[in-house]
């Protein structure tokens, strides 16, 4: 008997398969979980981080899909976006399940007969003695039981980690030829030139603002310099007579 296969699958959105933008990775999630539910299949854990100014958007599920229908499901999600890496691993659990199956059984019987004895206990102590190894082994019971149902969900369901982001910007490619040089140079000009024409926009206001504000001062000071002169230097007091 084997784990259900575990399988961990990156997809990131890509321009180039769709002619539309690339979808939204908040809504992806949204969508993948209505395949997973689709399938008979539930969600263990979602994780969605928002775009802000230090990342762009993205989304992880953890996903427990029925083990007959993981091939159909994977393929089902392949189809939201651009798988860019699929792995899978199994265990085989043959010898553990056979030995919880053998432990469980040989409790189950102690337990039984701790149960009958407790009805023919003679004194106040076998009683209590009794109590006490029933309680021990119903625990232990619980124990291993509990076990084989998390073995035999792991077995009946596989995990699947899915985390869904927007593609990395591709790499402006390099030309290989004389005619490619000279479209690109020219491509860098025209981008040069829209930048340089966004940066005079952008500066022109305070261009004039400081343009005002330099003739006004200007203006200042010639009024001050006309002032000074038309007042003249002052004549000198007469002496006084002898």
């Amino acid at each position: 008997m084997r784990t259900a296969t575990r399988a961990t699958a990156g997809t990131s959105w890509s321009p180039a398969t769709s002619r539309s933008s690339p979808p939204d990775p908040l809504e992806a999630a949204d969508e993948a979980r209505r395949v997973v539910e689709a399938a008979g299949g539930r969600l263990d854990g979602v994780t969605k981080e928002p775009p802000s100014d230090r990342q762009k958007a993205s989304a992880q599920l953890v996903a427990r899909i029925p083990a007959d229908r993981l091939d159909a499901t994977l393929a089902d999600l392949e189809e939201l976006g651009t798988v860019q890496s699929l792995s899978t691993s199994s265990n085989d659990v043959t010898q553990q399940t056979t030995d919880l199956d053998a432990r469980i059984a040989s409790l189950q019987a102690s337990v039984d007969r701790l149960r009958q004895l407790l009805t023919s206990a003679a004194s106040t102590a076998d009683l209590v003695a009794i109590e006490t190894a029933l309680s021990e082994r119903e625990a232990e019971l619980e124990s291993l039981t509990a076990q084989r149902t998390y073995l035999a969900d792991q077995v009946d369901y596989a995990t699947i980690t899915i985390a869904i982001s927007t593609p990395a910007a591709l790499p402006t490619p390099t030309p290989t030829d004389f005619p490619g040089a000279v479209a690109a140079g020219f491509a860098a000009l025209v981008a040069a030139l829209g930048w340089t024409l966004v940066a005079v926009g952008a500066a022109l206001p305070w261009i004039v603002f400081l343009g005002l504000v330099g003739l006004i001062v200007f203006a200042l000071l010639r009024l001050r310099r006309r002032r000074s002169r038309g007042r003249g230097p002052e004549a000198p007091e007469a002496p006084p007579a002898a």
